[in-house]
């Protein structure tokens, strides 16, 4: 299941709802676990879709829901304001991740990722903006697309592997950016 954040949401009746905004993942596997839908189009309402709400992703990465318009008041609302740090450990070490803690929100071992979250090397040097997320055929990310540069920017493909710490619209690595540059034109 590959969830772009951009890609349009529609329902189960055909009508467009909003935009993928977020995506929530389980720290541990890297699967997506549920993603946040952003309704109308300057100030409108975020929404948790959990990935059991997904009836498909067609060709052109539009999200499909197995609900109607009419149920989507009912989804959680994605609220800034409750999120909270949580410190979790795992295979990924992973600090301070904000996740939501409202009931049918993202548990305590998720992080979130927004397009462009912050990317730093192992320096803790800004390399760039996450741009979009790589699965693989089993849906688990596998790597991150960053957009790189300041003025004239390029992509720069990193590995899940060189992630050293996730937390709330931020991405560590364990490696620099030279050698980050380096594996993206391997």
């Amino acid at each position: 299941m590959n969830i772009d954040i951009g890609s349009a949401v529609k329902t189960s009746d055909g009508q467009e709802i909003g935009k993928v905004d977020r995506i929530v993942y389980e720290v541990e596997t890297m699967a997506v676990r549920e993603f946040v839908v952003h309704e109308g189009r300057f100030f409108g309402t975020h929404r948790i879709v959990q990935r059991g709400l997904i009836d498909h992703i067609d060709d052109t990465h539009v999200v499909h829901l197995r609900i109607a318009s009419d149920a989507v008041d009912k989804l959680p609302p994605f609220v800034t304001a409750r999120h909270e740090a949580v410190f979790v450990s795992g295979g990924l070490r992973i600090e301070e991740p904000m996740v939501l803690t409202t009931p049918g929100s993202a548990p305590r071992d998720a992080v979130v990722l927004s397009h462009r979250s912050e990317v730093y090397d192992s320096a803790g040097q800004h390399i760039g903006h996450l741009d979009e997320v790589v699965y693989g055929q089993d849906g688990i990310a596998t790597a991150f697309i960053v957009d790189a540069g300041r003025i004239f920017t390029h992509d720069v493909h990193v590995p899940i592997s060189a992630v050293h710490s996730i937390k709330h619209d931020r991405i560590d690595l364990e490696i620099t950016a030279e050698e980050a540059e380096a594996s993206s034109r391997d």
